[in-house]
């Protein structure tokens, strides 16, 4: 009965020599597959960084001709001075509103005031129309060129009727190049 214990020490023993290297070998495969998929999602980071610094170059020399127009092109109001471009804004206003059929009761240019490299020309302007050419008048100052921006945009109806007279005040406002005042 002594042989019995011996023979299942001996088994076990045996079992333990075999399946231990096994274990340490799946490990040691595991971790080189796991390697492996990391290396390859690594080489497809690097070839994405690659085509990305590629453009490098076209993306600086794009970048430097945007600087070097800054202030320039139909987007800006022209003149060579803030009140010059102020006039330029209320000549563009008045233009819009004739062609809408609109009567401009009032317009004030603005103080022009400095941001960044740019001045600000404002106007307010003071007008009667009904709504269909307020819609033109606004979406041509907005969609047009130059760059305008409407702001402060109030509406007061003259009458009840089905379309009425409209008093509408608003600044409108766009930017010419030379921050420095």
């Amino acid at each position: 009965m002594a042989r019995f214990p011996t023979r299942w020490l001996a088994l076990a023993l045996l079992i333990a020599l075999v399946a231990i290297p096994l274990a340490g070998l799946g490990i040691a495969l595991s971790g080189l597959w796991r390697a492996d998929a990391e290396a390859v999602a690594l080489g497809d980071n690097a070839s994405r960084f690659e085509a990305v610094a590629a453009t490098r170059p076209d993306l600086a020399a794009r970048r430097d001709a945007l600087k070097a127009g800054l202030g320039q092109g139909a987007r800006f109001l022209g003149g060579a001075g803030a009140a010059i471009s102020g006039a330029e804004l209320q000549r563009l206003v008045a233009d819009v509103a004739a062609r809408s059929e609109a009567q401009i009761d009032n317009a004030l240019v603005l103080p022009a005031r400095a941001e960044g490299a740019y001045q600000r020309i404002g106007l307010r302007v003071a007008l009667s129309t009904r709504i269909g050419p307020l819609q033109r008048i606004l979406h041509a100052l907005e969609a047009g060129q130059p760059s305008l921006f409407v702001d402060a945009l109030q509406i007061r109806a003259e009458d009840l009727a089905a379309d009425p007279v409209l008093s509408v005040t608003f600044d409108v406002y766009g930017y010419r190049p030379g921050g420095a005042m």
